[in-house]
This record gives C-alpha cells, structure tokens and sequence, in this order.
C-alpha cells in the first residue's frame, strides 16, 4: 500500500464486485485518483486456506477500455 500511495498520492481503491464460490472469490477493483478520475479497473482471484486466512492472491491486469 506504501507504494500504491506513493504513486498515487490521496488515491484510493474501490471494491466494484465480489463472488465467492466455496474458498475461492473474484472481486473487481478501481483506482480512483485523487481528483477523482478513475485511473484503472482490473480484478483479483483470491483463495482462503482452511486456516482462514488468504493463502493466493492472482492479480488480473486492468481491462482494456478498448478490446479491438
């Protein structure tokens, strides 16, 4: 998070979207820069171990705004 706030100082993430099936959750995320002007979209799979806690994270890059 220090180098997110670095690059992007008074930006923040928004959470767009989360689905979960069993241990396994897919969530949408924004960068939102500090004018408010959205920077980025992409998405995380994220796996919780049996311990409860977060065993993999893969990180999608953000989506094309233009997939052509």
């Amino acid at each position: 998070m220090a180098t997110f706030h670095e690059k992007f100082p008074g930006g923040h993430f928004e959470i767009g979207g989360v689905s979960t099936h069993h241990n396994v959750s897919l969530l949408l995320w924004v960068i939102i820069q500090a004018d408010g002007t959205e920077f980025a979209r992409g998405g995380d799979q994220i796996t919780v171990g049996r311990d409860g806690k977060i065993s993999k994270i893969i990180t999608f890059a953000p989506f094309a705004t233009d997939p052509g």
